[in-house]
């Protein structure tokens, strides 16, 4: 063989073809636009010339640029025994090799001198193969452009998993119909693979193997492991089941590894337990997100009572606490009830606790509530008597004139203010002493007694305690208030019915620190009074 030159005036290439067994040299022309095939004799050596020269066109010449070129021309250079042609409007090379024999498989890897360019061709191969008698298909025959294979009603039982993963990965439409598939576990990958291409296909290999339809779950392949002795394997790894498939007692073993499943339910368990006990059903169960919570306690008591059934138990792992099943106990997933309960019990100390010092502070917290304008309707009390003249009468004698001022200053001039009652401004002259107090009381909504030695002592004083005491006790809406002075010590000098209200009721120390206080929240709530006109008022 010459090596091929250009003619520099058309850029037509010419490859020279010399036979030293004969005179007559063959020369073979082909064009940018087109491949002519000029050989004369149709004999064994041409044809290898001509494979020879697709050899040199696939190497030496732009591949691209000259596919169709040499596709179109590709009549004689064809496989052996297959008929070629180049679909321009589909952009398709079709190859039928129909009704051959090829018993080695795929034809590319028994004929090296077009392999390198069909297997490295861009434009999509459609192969057909039906009825060719094929028995095995390998990796290296499968063109990388192979859009679509007809591989129907051959000798063919499996696909190795090489030759899977090229035809899933690069979406080849197969056809496999008619072909005496064998349903060996060792074939899964294939299996899974013509259950998704041709499910009528799968159904029919299944029952050729003694598999009823309904034994085999949708999403799972099944098979037989003819090794040792004929099990029925139900294989569902990586199907992204979310629960346990129903099975059958026929199987023998089924693998549900890799994938989604959280737990079992009842009737899983019991399904489980029952084919265990009709056959020897091993289990696959790793790979899953097992939950193992306290509700889930009943499903890992069972998962360590049927752990010699589970072949891979050990690699079970649990979701959340990251830890094997096979070494998760009670106390891991069940906390002892010891600390809730004392929880709960410290949280009801707390809350009697908490109860006793409201019950027992109640009076001072009301007191900081009011002063503070906090929870006034909590603090505060609605007063019923709102219409009399008089907050509070001032109920003193004479020898203690100089302690009304204080009161003045701070229940008249401060904020709250009240409206105070005391003989030394209110009274008209003229009046008698027992009508003054008597409308005084009855004019007031408190009356404050100053109760002193001289007090004590006081003829007007004690009939003005009097006067207060029926009044009170009248009118509930009245309240009177005691003003008890550090200087009296006992009560003895009063009649048995004012010292047994003495004994009997509450009254205020003047020494008291909080005194101003707590005589403040025994007036009139006039803050709650105030808010309320506001309120109307807004609303008006």
């Amino acid at each position: 063989m010459l090596p091929y030159v250009t003619n520099p005036v058309n850029q037509t290439h010419i490859m020279v073809i010399k036979n030293i067994n004969q005179p007559n040299e063959q020369r073979v022309l082909f064009s940018d636009e087109q491949l002519l095939m000029q050989i004369s004799s149709k004999d064994e050596y041409t044809r290898q010339m001509a494979n020879k020269l697709l050899d040199i066109l696939d190497r030496e010449i732009n591949h691209d640029k000259y596919e169709k070129i040499i596709l179109k021309h590709l009549g004689e250079p064809c496989i052996n025994k297959c008929e070629c042609c180049y679909d321009q409007v589909k952009d398709i090379f079709k190859m039928d090799c129909n009704g051959n024999d090829f018993y080695y498989g795929i034809p590319f890897p028994v004929i090296p001198t077009n392999k390198t360019f069909l297997q490295n061709m861009k434009t999509p191969l459609s192969l057909h193969m039906s009825q060719a008698n094929v028995e095995k298909i390998y990796i290296g025959g499968l063109p990388k452009s192979l859009a679509d294979v007809d591989l129907s009603m051959n000798r063919l039982q499996s696909l190795d998993d090489d030759a899977v993963d090229f035809l899933r990965q690069n979406k080849v439409s197969v056809n496999l119909k008619n072909n005496p598939w064998k349903c060996d576990c060792k074939t899964r990958k294939f299996l899974s693979f013509l259950r998704d291409q041709d499910p009528e296909e799968y159904n029919v290999v299944i029952d050729r193997c003694d598999i009823a339809p309904e034994d085999c779950p949708a999403s799972c392949v099944c098979c037989l492991n003819t090794s040792i002795w004929t099990s029925f394997i139900v294989d569902c790894r990586e199907q992204g089941l979310l629960n346990v498939p129903e099975i059958s007692e026929k199987v023998t073993y089924l693998d549900l590894r890799n994938n989604s499943i959280t737990g079992m339910s009842i009737m899983d368990r019991e399904m489980l337990e029952r084919n265990s006990q009709a056959a020897e059903l091993r289990l696959f169960l790793s790979g899953n997100p097992w939950t193992c919570e306290c509700i889930d306690l009943d499903f890992v008591f069972f998962m360590k009572n049927i752990s010699n059934k589970i072949e891979d138990f050990t690699n079970v792992q649990c979701l959340g606490i990251e830890k094997a099943l096979v070494s998760v106990e009670e106390s891991d997933i069940c906390p002892s009830a010891l600390p809730y309960y004392l929880t709960l019990a410290l949280t009801l100390i707390i809350l009697i606790i908490f109860i006793n010092f409201l019950v027992w502070f109640r009076h001072p917290i009301l007191i900081w509530f009011y002063e503070h304008d906090i929870c006034l309707s909590l603090a505060g009390r609605e007063e019923m008597d709102q219409k009399k003249k008089f907050d509070a009468f001032l109920c003193f004698t004479h020898m203690d004139e100089d302690l009304v001022g204080e009161f003045v200053e701070k229940l008249e001039t401060c904020r709250p203010r009240f409206t105070l009652c005391f003989y030394l401004r209110d009274w008209l002259l003229g009046v008698s002493i027992p009508d003054c107090i008597t409308r005084s009381v009855k004019d007031s909504r408190r009356i404050i007694i100053l109760m002193t030695n001289n007090f004590l002592k006081s003829t007007w004083g004690r009939l003005e305690f009097r006067l207060a005491l029926h009044a009170t006790s009248e009118d509930r809406c009245k309240r009177l208030i005691v003003v008890l002075y550090p200087e009296v010590t006992n009560f003895d000098d009063l009649d048995s019915e004012l010292r047994t209200y003495m004994v009997f009721n509450t009254y205020l120390k003047r020494n008291d620190p909080n005194f101003w206080n707590k005589l403040i929240y025994s007036m009139p709530h006039s803050k709650l009074n105030q808010n309320s006109v506001h309120l109307e008022e807004t609303t008006i």
